[in-house]
């Protein structure tokens, strides 16, 4: 089936940035996380009679402050988060099944992270945390180090 998608790309449909600690200090880490909702909308234009799926997600950065031996605390700094719908467009003239759709998660949580890490690259460079980026590889993203 993924031979049989066209990624149309993504629309940001929500975003909160909360500075919650106003003076942070030294070293700290911040955590990524990305969720993908389980209900696919499967949409057809009108005009084309094309068919898509759409996927809903959910990305979140918390930074958190180190100590004084630069072990993570549980002080929060900051917490962003973004809501996103991806958009593929079906080439093919059989609509998707349930049972394709799931075998494919793996290719649409590639595309999530992916556009989840520019989302929140974006969003953060007009914050407090202008200069840090989310790691590009997803085995990486659940902790990172945010430099002083």
């Amino acid at each position: 089936m993924v031979r049989d998608l066209i990624y149309v790309g993504y629309d940001v449909t929500n975003m909160n940035f909360n500075l919650i600690n106003k003076n942070p200090t030294g070293k700290g880490f911040y955590r990524y996380k990305l969720e993908l909702d389980d209900n696919v909308q499967l949409q057809e234009a009108e005009e084309t009679k094309e068919q898509f799926l759409v996927f809903s997600a959910k990305n979140s950065v918390t930074g958190f402050m180190a100590d004084e031996h630069g072990e993570e605390t549980t002080d929060e700094v900051f917490r962003l988060t973004a809501e996103f719908e991806m958009k593929f467009r079906i080439h093919r003239t059989t609509p998707a099944k349930p049972d394709e759709i799931k075998e494919c998660s793996w290719y649409f949580e590639n595309i999530a992270h992916m556009e989840g890490k520019r989302i929140i690259d974006s969003l953060a460079s007009h914050t407090l945390m202008r200069g840090a980026s989310v790691p590009g590889d997803k085995r990486e993203y659940a902790k990172s180090e945010a430099s002083e």
